[in-house]
């Protein structure tokens, strides 16, 4: 998606942190065969949300230091 890479190298510019879910939520859909958004307005539903979340937290867990 250009969009997304738009996003990524906007970030990547300014030093902010950018985690593209697109590829992920592609591999999860190859994986689990689970739909990520509505049926009639394409927005993530609950399980497109916990993915997202398991993403963001294992990025924090991963980058953040603990103190």
């Amino acid at each position: 998606m250009s969009l997304n890479r738009l996003a990524a190298e906007s970030a990547r510019k300014k030093e902010i942190n950018f985690i593209d879910l697109h590829p992920i939520f592609e591999a999860d859909y190859a994986k689990h065969g689970k739909e990520l958004v509505f049926k009639y307005d394409g927005h993530w539903n609950a399980y497109a949300h916990n993915v997202a979340a398991g993403v963001i937290a294992g990025f924090i867990l991963e980058n953040i230091p603990n103190k």
